[in-house]
């Protein structure tokens, strides 16, 4: 007796196996430029995975975030702050609301850091600790294909399809800053991050999916770095 679902699942398998052999070259050559353009070393920086799939709109979210870390950290990401002894516990009240621009999925998020950052600089006498706001946040975001601005019921019926969004992050120096200090919770400068990413789903019920982003950061000076400095 012959199965007549199995010339079916092989085909889903096959078809899997060619979606993650593409992403995998996909992937491949994207670090392949991306080490020929850069020669200096790079640093990585983790991303929230399904950033740019579908959700429903009208839909508010308050989410609360804790984070501790030790060793070489900094709440302003774009710093390296050489320390023995660095210890950082951070708390991140953000609100995202969905709604629907020109037909598609889009969202805008705000996001608000306290803190607690203490610690020394390794090989000399300087330490210093610092609690309160760090720089607020606000994103913008949205899909430009494969995602409809669909509610909640009319996405769990829809086929998921590859996604493609771009954001604008921008962080706002509100956060505590004294140039007399080494160690403090705000940057004293703006910063803008664009970024477009894609999302393709792939596997049984499309429960599978492989993200890719691509982003940059820019800077603002900070005219008051140590009192005197430019950074």
């Amino acid at each position: 007796m012959v199965d007549a679902q199995g010339p079916g699942m092989w085909c889903r398998l096959l078809s899997v196996a060619i979606a993650l052999t593409l992403a995998m070259r996909l992937f491949l050559a994207i670090a392949a430029i991306a080490i020929s353009s850069f020669p200096r070393p790079l640093c990585g920086q983790f991303t929230d995975p399904r950033t740019y799939t579908p959700g429903p709109v009208d839909v508010n979210d308050l989410e609360f975030d804790y984070t501790h870390a030790r060793q070489n950290a900094s709440i302003d990401t774009s710093l390296v702050v050489g320390s023995e002894n660095l210890e950082l516990n951070k708390g991140d009240l953000s609100y995202t609301h969905n709604f629907g621009l020109l037909g598609h999925f889009a969202w805008a998020n705000a996001t608000v850091p306290y803190a607690s950052l203490s610690g020394y600089i390794s090989e000399s006498n300087i330490s210093g600790s610092s609690t309160g706001f760090g720089d607020s946040s606000f994103e913008l975001a949205g899909l430009l294909k494969g995602g409809e601005a669909l509610s909640a019921a009319e996405l769990a019926t829809r086929e998921r399809k590859t996604s493609v969004g771009m954001s604008l992050t921008v962080s706002v120096p509100t956060g505590e800053y004294n140039p007399a200090k080494v160690l403090n919770l705000g940057a004293h400068r703006w910063s803008f991050k664009p970024e477009i990413g894609v999302a393709y789903p792939f596997g049984p019920e499309q429960k599978w999916e492989v993200d890719g982003y691509i982003n940059a950061l820019f800077f603002t000076d900070n005219t008051a770095y140590r009192g005197l400095e430019v950074l």
